[in-house]
C-alpha cells in the first residue's frame, strides 16, 4: 500500500525524518484507500507515547510524478532495529531483555487501547528498538495503519472493510482474526503479543510450523485449532521462569476470555516475575 523514505524536513533546519507515501493510489478503489490512508494517519496522530512512532505533519504530494497528489505523512526517523530483524541475528533473546521490551511495547498499546485503539497487526517487524531511554533500549511500535477503532466499529466495518475479510499478518493473527470476526476486542493484539513473547523466549513459533513454508489456510489452522508447544519442552527455555511461560501460554489461549483481558493485567504479570528489574 506504501513506501517510507528518509528525509530532511526543510522547515525544520533539515531534520532527518521519515515519511510514508500511499503508492497504491491508482485503480478503481481510490477512495477507500485515500479514507483508510488518512484515517491511518489520525489514529497515529491522536496516541502520544514514547513507545509509538510520532506523527510531525501530513498531506498531499504534489500533482506531478511520480506520485500525482499522493497522500503521506511525516514520523520521527529513528536509527535502530525493528525486532524482527534482531531476533534474525540472534534467535532467543534473554529473560530480562523480553520483559524490558514486551513492558515497553505495552505501554504504547496501554495509550492506544485506552482510545479505543486496536492495532491488529501486532508483530516483530513492527516493533521498531533504538538505543536509550531508562533500559538503555526504546521499544517503538509501528504502523498503525490496519488500526482499528472500537467506537466507531460498525461504521468503519462498513466503510472501511468488507465484513468478514482478513487484515493482519497471519503468522501473528489471533483465532478470531482468523475467523473473519469482525467484532474483535484488544484481547487480539494479547493473542500477538504473545506469539512474540514466545518467539522471543524460544526462537522458534508456538505451533513448530516452517515459517518459510507454512501456508496462510495452515497458520488460520494453527490459530484455531492447533495446541501451543508448551515452552519447557525446549532447551532454551531452561532458564525461563515458570511463571513467565505461563503468561505466554495465557495469552496463546484460543478463547479471548481465558486470555489477559487488559494491557494493565499483562503488564503487572511481567512485572511480578522479576521485581528487581525496576
Amino acid at each position: 500500500m506504501s513506501k517510507v523514505y528518509l528525509a530532511s524536513d526543510t522547515r525544520l533546519d533539515n531534520k532527518t525524518v521519515a515519511i510514508k507515501i500511499m503508492t497504491s493510489y491508482s485503480g478503481n478503489n481510490n477512495q477507500a484507500l485515500v479514507k483508510r490512508f488518512n484515517r491511518e494517519v489520525k489514529v497515529i496522530s491522536s496516541l502520544r507515547s514514547h513507545n509509538i512512532v510520532q506523527v510531525t505533519d501530513f498531506g498531499l504530494t504534489p500533482p506531478e510524478k511520480p506520485f500525482m497528489s499522493s497522500p503521506f505523512y511525516v514520523m520521527e526517523y529513528f536509527q535502530g532495529k525493528t525486532l524482527g530483524e534482531v531476533l534474525q541475528e540472534s534467535p532467543f533473546l534473554s529473560v530480562n531483555r523480553t520483559i524490558r521490551i514486551m513492558l515497553q511495547v505495552c505501554t504504547g498499546l496501554k495509550e492506544a487501547h485506552n482510545k479505543g485503539i486496536i492495532h491488529r497487526d501486532l508483530k516483530p517487524d513492527n516493533i521498531f528498538l533504538v538505543a536509550g531511554g531508562v533500559f538503555g533500549e526504546e521499544a517503538k511500535i509501528l504502523d498503525f495503519g490496519i488500526a482499528k477503532v472500537v467506537e466507531t466499529e460498525e461504521k468503519q466495518q462498513t466503510q472501511m472493510t468488507q465484513h468478514g475479510s482478513f487484515i493482519g499478518t497471519y503468522r501473528y493473527a489471533s483465532p478470531e482474526q482468523c475467523k473473519g470476526i469482525p467484532t474483535i476486542d484488544r484481547q487480539t493484539d494479547i493473542y500477538s503479543l504473545g506469539i512474540i513473547l514466545y518467539e522471543m523466549l524460544s526462537g522458534k513459533n508456538p505451533y513448530n510450523s516452517d515459517v518459510d513454508r507454512t501456508t496462510q489456510g495452515e497458520w488460520i489452522a494453527c490459530h484455531i485449532r492447533a495446541e501451543a508447544q508448551r515452552l519447557s519442552t525446549y532447551e532454551e527455555c531452561k532458564d525461563v521462569p515458570d511463571s513467565l511461560k505461563q503468561i505466554t501460554m495465557k495469552c496463546l489461549k484460543k478463547s479471548p476470555a481465558e486470555r489477559f483481558q487488559s494491557i494493565e493485567e499483562l503488564t503487572q504479570a511481567l512485572k511480578e516475575v522479576n521485581p528487581s528489574l525496576f
